[in-house]
């Protein structure tokens, strides 16, 4: 048995930086010999079990070196983010003056085309404000450590923001390749004035058709800007005290 009294770090005070607490850790360790050899059962449980942990550990490493990487280069991916956003209400509005212009059924496409301009707009708008939520410390700390240096400087408070502002941002990043999908669709749809069943394109599209796909998107923006602001793991935590 041996006994070892060990400084640690802790990080606190609600900063997305942890700064120097120092808190006295003890540690006792048992140190027991088996001179007994297992059965061949007990080493098959072992090597399943390290492979098990050793794919999580990979798993984990490459989340935290993945989100390191998003915090380093936030502001190129936010830029390419708004950039997608306005090129997915494209469709949308040449939609809108085949609908008014041409010989396309107005009553059935226009209304298609203003929800998915806004869907557009309104990506663009949440992710200007994720942007503005990522802590301009989280960014500049990502440029001077590595990524495990990076992890361990956070603390709870700046992991949570970093984490649900990468989540928001994948989310917005699908929204806008998904409204653009359905902007081609009706784009092509008002172009050729097509029918879903003798459309081998609108056939293969199928999914994107407004009616469906403008409720999932509309779902997918409320929970990206609810991850952004917090209130999703708010939920989450509340949810989970209440199962206590």
């Amino acid at each position: 048995m041996s006994y070892n009294n060990q400084d640690a770090r802790v990080y606190g005070d609600n900063n997305v930086v942890g700064h120097g607490n120092t808190i006295t850790r003890n540690e006792i360790h048992n140190h027991n010999q088996n001179s007994g050899s297992g059965g061949s059962g007990d080493k098959n449980k072992n090597s399943n079990g390290e492979e098990g942990l050793g794919f999580l550990i990979a798993l984990g490493s490459a989340v935290a070196i993945s989100v390191w990487l998003f915090a380093k280069h936030s502001f190129e991916i936010y830029l390419y983010i708004k950039f997608a956003a306005l090129l997915s209400a494209a469709p949308f509005v040449a939609a809108l003056f085949v609908f008014l212009f041409g010989d396309a059924d107005r009553k059935a496409g226009v209304l298609s085309t203003i929800v998915g301009a806004s869907l557009g707009c309104a990506i663009f708008v949440l992710a200007v404000q994720s942007n503005n939520y990522l802590d301009p410390r989280i960014v500049q700390l990502s440029h001077q450590l590595g990524w495990k240096d990076f992890w361990l400087a956070l603390t709870d408070f700046g992991k949570q923001l970093l984490i649900q502002n990468f989540v928001a941002a994948l989310l917005l990043a699908i929204s806008c390749l998904l409204n653009f999908l359905m902007g081609f669709f009706v784009a092509w749809s008002a172009a050729t004035n097509g029918d879903v069943r003798n459309s081998a394109v609108l056939y293969r599209l199928r999914a994107f058709r407004p009616r469906a796909a403008s409720f999932f998107l509309i779902i997918l923006t409320v929970v990206a800007w609810a991850v952004m602001t917090g209130r999703a793991f708010d939920f989450i935590k509340s949810f989970q005290m209440s199962m206590l």
